[in-house]
């Protein structure tokens, strides 16, 4: 009705009235949210939409106003957080839960999945920490689309203290992955995993050994993205998990193997660049580095997934460190590398580059014959 489409539009324009404004609206908003709060449980769906976007407007815009020090992951909460925030939360959390417990509508599920994923990733664990036993699978809508981001962001939000929900969620996400879904949704399905992996860390080792066949059965996966997902999944669980799989490297390496031959997609090979990488520092003695190496320093520099050169260039680093003779036998063929990385931006963070800048000076001293003082690394000697 129209009734519903004006209430609709105020909703929508209140939260985005105190994003543009700040400290001026600041009299108003009180009585806003409670407005807000009353309308959480009205009838039109688009209403209740945009009542969930405008709470967590507020609630975003009052961490943004008290200018917090950086978050910490992890429960409980370590880091500051100011009252005006924390009483916010109390408001908006609950009123959304509610409104998340009783919906019926996708796409309102969907707007409480990605507000809350991004309210996570500014505001970091102190979001969720009253209400963390609230946030659980009630029904399958929650293993679709953002909702497979939000159980992701929750694991690396909580970290190893999300590992009890973890076990809830675990196989309700991996049953996402079967030759009856969707390529979209056996993505979403090993991507998430590999995400969750990332955060809860060496909270994964009970499900090291079903998630490791997951992992290796999707890198043989027919759709591009799930065989990068895969990838990245099966480097994160061998960093993280505490099961030593020393003796399924073979096999491991094995299934990389193809992924270093030409893709549909250059994210596919970065992603197993990266799980060789993250294979070689947890265990440089499993791994037949003479014939490995060659293989995985020819796809280098990476194409696209550049988040990767972190476990590639921390791989490298600790190659160089251990005196290893392919890699001192490779230096004229790693330089052009460097030089890749370093002169264009956003490849490598700035502790990595500060310790390949090291490296480089390194070499320069120990092998002058090598001419880097006369080339374009110079002005990083």
């Amino acid at each position: 009705s129209s009734i519903a489409d004006e209430k609709e539009f105020a909703a929508d324009a209140l939260g985005e009235i105190f994003e543009s404004t700040q400290a001026h609206f600041l009299p108003y908003v009180e009585s806003a949210v409670q407005e807000l709060t009353e309308l959480s449980g009205h009838l039109f769906d688009g209403v209740r939409k945009a009542v969930v976007g405008s709470l967590f407007g507020f609630l975003k815009t009052f961490y943004i106003m008290s200018e917090s020090e950086e978050w910490k992951a992890g429960l409980p909460v370590t880091y500051p957080v100011s009252d005006n925030v924390q009483n916010m939360i109390k408001v908006v959390i609950p009123t959304i839960l509610a409104v998340w417990k009783e919906e019926d509508d996708k796409m309102v599920v969907v707007q409480v999945c990605t507000e809350l994923v991004q309210a996570l990733k500014l505001m970091g664990p102190s979001v969720v920490a009253e209400n963390l036993e609230d946030i659980s699978p009630e029904s399958e809508s929650l293993l679709i689309g953002a909702a497979g981001d939000l159980v992701a962001t929750l694991c690396g939000v909580v970290g190893e203290s999300y590992s009890s929900y973890f076990d809830v969620f675990m196989p309700l996400i991996a049953k996402y992955y079967k030759k009856s879904k969707t390529s979209s949704e056996r993505a979403m399905a090993i991507g998430c995993l590999g995400e969750c992996v990332t955060g809860i860390k060496t909270a994964v080792t009970p499900h090291t050994d079903r998630l490791l066949q997951l992992f290796v059965k999707a890198c043989s996966d027919e759709d591009h993205s799930v065989r990068s997902n895969g990838a990245y999944a099966l480097g994160v669980l061998v960093s993280n998990s505490q099961v030593d799989l020393s003796t399924q490297y073979p096999a491991l390496l094995t299934t990389l193997y193809p992924l270093f031959q030409p893709q549909a997609v250059p994210n596919i090979t970065d992603n197993a660049a990266g799980a060789v990488a993250r294979m070689i520092v947890s265990r440089p003695d499993a791994v037949p580095l003479d014939q490995v190496l060659p293989v995985f320093t020819s796809v280098l520099p990476l194409k696209a997934d550049f988040a990767e050169n972190e476990p590639v260039f921390h791989c490298i680093f600790q190659l160089f460190r251990a005196n290893n003779s392919f890699v001192h036998g490779q230096v004229s063929n790693f330089l052009p590398i460097f030089s890749h990385v370093l002169m264009n931006e956003g490849q490598i963070l700035d502790d990595t580059r500060s310790e390949l800048v090291q490296l480089i000076r390194a070499l320069n001293a120990q092998l002058p014959a090598l001419g880097i003082a006369h080339s374009e690394l110079s002005h990083y000697l």
